[in-house]
C-alpha cells in the first residue's frame, strides 16, 4: 500500500508470510513533567518540524495553527533547526527542551 504510513508497511510484512501479529503493546513510564509547562489541562502540544523535506509544517501553517487553537494553550516540541516560532501569550516553546520521559509525559 504506497499510501500507507512507512510503520503500517512494515506491519505489513510479516501478514505476506502467514506469521500473524499481535497487538503491539508499548509500556511506557509515566514520565516526568518539563518545566515550563502551563498547568491547565486543554494544552495540545505540536511537533511540527520533521526530518526530511516537506514533512514540517510551513511557518506560516504553523502561525494559523496555534493563532486557531487559542486561547488554549499551545506548547511546541522537537527540533526546529533555525526555523522562527510563532509568538504569543498561550504559546510555550520547549522546542530542544525536552527529555524522552518528559516527552512522555507530554503525550499522556
Amino acid at each position: 500500500n504506497a499510501g500507507a504510513h512507512a510503520l503500517e508497511r512494515y506491519l505489513e510484512v510479516p501478514s505476506a508470510f502467514g506469521i500473524p501479529l499481535e497487538k503491539p503493546r508499548t509500556p511506557l513510564p509515566e514520565g516526568t513533567m518539563p518545566a515550563g509547562w502551563p498547568e491547565r489541562e486543554d494544552a495540545v502540544v505540536v511537533h511540527p518540524w520533521s526530518r526530511g523535506k516537506g514533512k514540517s509544517l510551513e511557518p506560516a501553517v504553523l502561525e494559523a495553527l496555534c493563532a486557531a487553537l487559542a486561547p488554549s494553550p499551545v506548547v511546541l516540541v522537537g527540533v526546529r533547526n533555525g526555523v522562527s516560532v510563532p509568538r504569543g501569550e498561550h504559546i510555550t516553546d520547549l522546542s530542544a527542551r525536552t527529555t524522552l520521559p518528559e516527552l512522555v509525559w507530554l503525550l499522556r
